[in-house]
């Protein structure tokens, strides 16, 4: 049953702005099954190479995971009624070829260093991705610029008219931010590109291995340079990233209100288009920025786990502290509600109609002027611009009265 007429809106946008109401979050530790299933690999040929592994358990463990790995694609795996997804793994190994051929999968390793590891396969992996995203989004308001920069604008402070500006000033704006966000990223994906593994729960590990040769294994630049450090600041990364996260989803929120507002009746400057707008369930003549005010609110979820995960390094001893669980799920939670907002804005603003004629009635109507108005005079009749500014003020009141 439809509340609203949805044939100008894209399905795309109803499921944006439904979020959760209608579909269940994955278990947290499922979504990290694929990079748990790498490290195994991964550390389990390093053991075989240490001679603490025998061939028949390697391959035994290879086989498993090549197993498990495609029912995961399948979608046939379930991690409920295990604590975590490092039993989970175990016990399914186990399950295939017993104790004797699985029993030393972990060997020598805590979950403290695996989870922080697996946390860094997967956050580097969704940072990439939104570096992706914002390349794309930087490129479709250049080319909006190309387009329609000239056209006139109206520049607003404390909500009032001010100035005049261009569209294409207004996008600039929007794509400088977004670069800057690029930028943090790509530092990020750099700082952060050390691996945890061998780390043990901030002390080592007794069994020998080699973790430089590991680490680029698994796809990081270097092994961990202290194991207590990334132990204990497990939260960091998850805490950096998520600043990242919250200020380009502040520069998103701006972009979303400059939209709104300058959409209104009785302002009008531009349009939005018709498939990013919703209707609404009472009144038939709505057509609401439901995607743009979804995008705002999700930049408020972000900012409330940015500010857990600044939070939660607290007070904490060096070594390991399991009030930093916390850091995978909201990271996590970062990244489920950024999924799909810089595409639609992308979208949104590819579709957007400026009225130039409106705008230029509201720089008419708002004496936008007024500043190089009074520049001028000061200049020409030499007097102080202060003066000649409080003047031209006077004379606009007593023309408005």
């Amino acid at each position: 049953m439809e509340l609203w007429d949805s044939a100008k809106t894209s399905r795309e946008a109803i499921e944006f702005c439904a979020g959760w109401d209608n579909k269940p979050k994955q278990a947290y530790d499922y979504i990290l099954i694929p990079e748990q299933l790498r490290l195994v690999r991964e550390y389990s040929a390093e053991l075989h190479r240490q001679k603490l592994l025998t061939r028949k358990q390697h391959d035994a463990i290879i086989k498993g995971t090549a197993i498990l790995c495609k029912k995961y694609r399948a979608g046939e795996l379930s991690i409920e009624g295990y604590e975590d997804v490092h039993s989970f793994v175990e016990s399914k190994l186990h399950e295939m070829h017993g104790e004797e051929l699985a029993g030393n999968v972990y060997l020598g390793l805590s979950r403290n260093d695996q989870i922080a590891t697996l946390m860094r396969m997967w956050m580097k992996k969704q940072a990439s991705a939104a570096i992706g995203s914002l390349k794309n989004l930087i490129s479709a308001i250049q080319s909006e610029r190309r387009k329609k920069g000239n056209t006139a604008f109206v520049g607003y402070t404390h909500h009032r008219v001010a100035m005049p500006t261009t569209y294409g000033e207004l996008l600039r704006a929007y794509a400088t931010g977004l670069s800057r966000d690029e930028e943090s990223l790509k530092f990020w994906l750099k700082q952060y590109d050390e691996c945890p593994l061998g780390s043990g729960a901030g002390f080592g590990t007794p069994v020998r291995i080699n973790r430089h040769s590991l680490a680029r294994k698994l796809g990081f630049r270097r092994a961990a340079k202290s194991p207590i450090d990334i132990v204990t600041t497990r939260w960091e990364p998850e805490a950096k990233l998520a600043d990242i996260m919250k200020i380009m989803m502040n520069h998103l929120n701006t972009i979303a209100q400059d939209f709104i507002i300058n959409s209104m009746e009785g302002i009008n400057v531009i349009s939005l288009p018709a498939e990013y707008c919703t209707g609404s369930s009472i009144m038939p003549q709505k057509r609401n920025p439901d995607v743009l005010e979804t995008i705002k609110r999700k930049a408020i979820d972000i900012s409330g786990e940015a500010f857990k995960l600044a939070s939660v390094g607290r007070g904490n001893i060096s070594g390991y502290n399991r009030d930093t669980q916390g850091a995978k799920y909201w990271i996590i939670n970062v990244f489920w509600e950024l999924e799909g907002c810089l595409e639609i804005m992308g979208k949104i603003i590819k579709g957007i109609h400026v009225n130039e004629k409106r705008a230029e009635e509201l720089l008419n109507q708002g004496n936008a002027c007024s500043a190089e108005e009074a520049i001028k005079e000061a200049v020409q009749k030499r007097k102080p611009y202060r003066r000649a500014k409080i003047e031209l003020e006077k004379r606009l009141k007593d023309g408005a009265a």
